[in-house]
């Protein structure tokens, strides 16, 4: 059985070539695709083109690792990703730790389809995170 990553990364080089050849052939092939580039199409920045990118994981479900996950976001060069919603807090930690590895923006699904739920349970982690640090010693470097 191949590990999630695996699946990632081919799975994001299919999708990407098919968007690309779907694209393409629609404007009537490659030489038409040149021409519409050159009558005035604006280009955009590769940086720009990664920030609309996302890719969809599983690390709440328990299919995915956080290093795989990790190595498919560095591999890519994607800056957004998504997974479902969760109160656990190993896996919270393990979104952040993504996070904190890579800068990767994290969206979560609202829990059970309930935005309102949601952004409670997360307003009440933040507070709690917030207190928490609050209440930690500072120590001088």
């Amino acid at each position: 059985m191949k590990c999630g990553s695996t699946l990632l990364l081919k799975g994001a080089k299919v999708v990407l070539l098919a968007a690309v050849t779907i694209t393409l052939f629609s404007f009537g092939g490659w030489g038409s695709a040149l021409a519409w580039a050159a009558s005035g199409t604006q280009a955009i920045k590769a940086s720009d083109f990664l920030d609309s990118l996302g890719a969809v994981t599983h690390i709440i479900q328990g299919i995915d690792s956080v290093t795989g996950v990790q190595a498919g976001i560095r591999y890519l060069g994607i800056r957004n990703i998504r997974d479902d919603g969760t109160t656990n807090r190993r896996l919270i930690d393990a979104l952040c730790d993504i996070h904190l590895a890579t800068g990767v923006m994290v969206d979560e699904l609202p829990l059970s389809g309930n935005l309102t739920d949601t952004q409670k349970q997360a307003a009440d982690t933040l507070f709690r995170q917030q207190a928490s640090t609050a209440a930690q010693p500072r120590t001088r470097r």
